[in-house]
């Protein structure tokens, strides 16, 4: 058998079925083929804005991104919602993608951006146990009332929220869009200038929009939405709301 530390990782090896080679030639991305049926291992290195290196230690090429980008959070102590990686001008996408079939050759040197920038999904998801029905105390008892908020942020700035209430008196419904602005000066809190684009209940031109403050948690796992100044608009009326990050959105 062919263990892949016998190969430069710099190298595609073609082998003939008698096991032995027939050619040897520069490969732009790793792609090996070894009897033994092991894929090589990476080394690499990120390279932050400050310009500091740091290796990363090896890992094998068919490992995915979200696995490296663990490693260069032990590495570095960047958080993983945080990290941006660039290889050459192009970022990596696909958490669930092979290094190799990203194009991440042996030796490469990847851009490692810490980004404050809200990026992702997050939801919030409660019970409501207070009675609102006007039919008396209690007729909310029996009656699951709950609450779902959810935003997305791109890695363009836009922001989507959807907000439901589910009550004993009926159901609020509510979508907003808009864009994030400008950050305070140490780039955890954003703005976001929100317009209601949607809902089952009738709103004025004026009551549509409203300033949300967005904070990002110093991991990156959650987000604050607070209205700027006292709103009627429904969610943001009752005050602040804090989502997790979530890989996949609950249906709603």
């Amino acid at each position: 058998s062919l263990s892949s530390s016998s190969i430069d990782c710099q190298t595609l090896v073609r082998w003939t079925r008698s096991g032995k080679a027939c050619d040897q030639t520069p490969a732009a991305t790793l792609s090996l083929s070894l009897l033994s049926g092991t894929m090589a291992t990476l080394r690499l290195s990120v390279v932050q804005l400050s310009g500091k290196e740091t290796l990363i230690p090896e890992i094998p090429a068919d490992a995915s991104l979200e696995t490296l980008m663990e490693l260069v959070e032990a590495a570095t102590g960047v958080p993983r919602p945080l990290q941006r990686l660039l290889h050459g001008s192009a970022e990596l996408a696909g958490a669930s993608a092979a290094l190799a079939a990203l194009g991440v050759a042996c030796g490469a040197r990847l851009t490692l951006v810490c980004t404050r920038l809200p990026q992702g999904a997050f939801e919030h998801h409660s019970r409501v146990s207070c009675c609102s029905s006007p039919f008396g105390l209690g007729a909310g008892s029996d009656f699951e009332q709950y609450e779902i908020m959810q935003a997305t942020f791109s890695n363009d700035g836009d922001v989507c929220v959807f907000f439901k209430g589910h009550y004993d008196t009926g159901f609020r419904v509510a979508e907003f869009s808009g864009r994030l602005q400008e950050g305070t000066a140490d780039d955890c809190e954003f703005r976001a200038a929100l317009t209601q684009n949607k809902g089952n209940w009738t709103i004025c031109k004026e009551d549509s929009c409203c300033q949300i403050l967005v904070g990002l948690s110093e991991d990156g796992v959650e987000v604050t939405l607070t209205p700027d100044a006292p709103t009627r608009l429904t969610p943001f009326a009752s005050g602040a709301w804090t989502l997790k990050r979530v890989e996949k959105l609950l249906q709603h």
